[in-house]
């Protein structure tokens, strides 16, 4: 019998801290996604009426946000205005069965394409940062340390 599907049994996001540490921010994340996108390359002969499409490259991009911290402010807050050419090591489990007994981590380098710190002084203050592929990305069963 499948094991049986339950929310949120081993969401893992993992990030470098501002020491450059696998930091997990699993419990500061509310919201994230794992979006591959692919080039698409027009194919087609001189007066073709059928033209073809073949992948060209693929691209990961991940939106994260969630709740600011001393641990979410000292790696999102130094790249609010700063332009950086460093990446970051991300590793992510989306892992849904139900008592399993090894999950899939991906596991690539990003470089951080935007940041937001917002809030007022009366409201929990969030993050979003979306960060983009640089580099091959890594399937494997093996938590990233």
């Amino acid at each position: 019998m499948a094991d049986s599907f339950e929310w949120g049994t081993s969401l893992t996001i993992k990030l470098d801290d501002a020491a450059g540490s696998l930091t997990d921010i699993s419990d500061m994340v509310n919201s994230e996604s794992l979006r591959t996108t692919y080039d698409m390359f027009r194919i087609e002969g001189l007066n073709s009426d059928d033209p073809e499409r073949q992948h060209g490259m693929a691209d990961l991009n991940v939106p994260l946000n969630g709740f600011v911290n001393s641990t979410t402010e000292a790696i999102f807050g130094p790249l609010v205005g700063n332009r950086t050419s460093v990446t970051k090591t991300f590793a992510a489990s989306m892992g849904v069965a139900k008592n399993s007994t090894s999950d899939w981590w991906y596991t690539c380098e990003m470089m951080p394409l935007d940041v937001d710190i917002s809030g007022d002084p009366t409201s929990l203050q969030t993050w979003s940062c979306t960060l983009a592929q640089s580099g091959a990305v890594t399937r494997t069963s093996v938590e990233p340390t």
